[in-house]
């Protein structure tokens, strides 16, 4: 994702400034459960750590979701949420998006066990990229 030659790597929000750098984009995963917000190794993955205030109020300022993903259980796929609910879920989160066309959305049923909910593809905006679209 993003141009060629970009430097994807630096600080997650609320990691220290000495902190080693790690890449420019995160998986957030929403469980149906709780609703929270928790930061994930990838698509389909639960678990992981939930954000903070400061975290969250960074991913809004700079964070760019490209990428949104639902997963429901065959055995309630009638639950299974429209194209257009699965699209609007970052915004519910205060997320920048893309124009729509622009935004991957990807529906999918699991076996049971599997986790499920909404997974969000976040990409980290640059300094640089924030003042161009201003």
């Amino acid at each position: 994702m993003g141009r060629p030659g970009d430097n994807y790597q630096a600080r997650v929000p609320g990691q220290a400034a000495d902190a080693a750098p790690v890449q420019r984009d995160l998986w957030l995963h929403i469980p149906p459960t709780t609703q929270t917000l928790m930061v994930v190794a990838g698509l389909g993955q639960a678990g992981g750590t939930e954000l903070k205030a400061e975290q969250r109020a960074e991913i809004e300022r700079i964070g760019l979701c490209e990428e949104v993903a639902y997963q429901a259980s065959y055995d309630q796929y009638w639950k299974m949420p429209s194209h257009e609910s699965i699209l609007s879920m970052p915004k519910h989160y205060n997320i920048p998006m893309p124009q729509a066309h622009r935004v991957k959305v990807i529906s999918k049923l699991v076996k049971a066990g599997e986790p499920k909910g909404f997974w969000l593809h976040v990409r980290l905006r640059s300094d640089e990229e924030m003042a161009a679209e201003q």
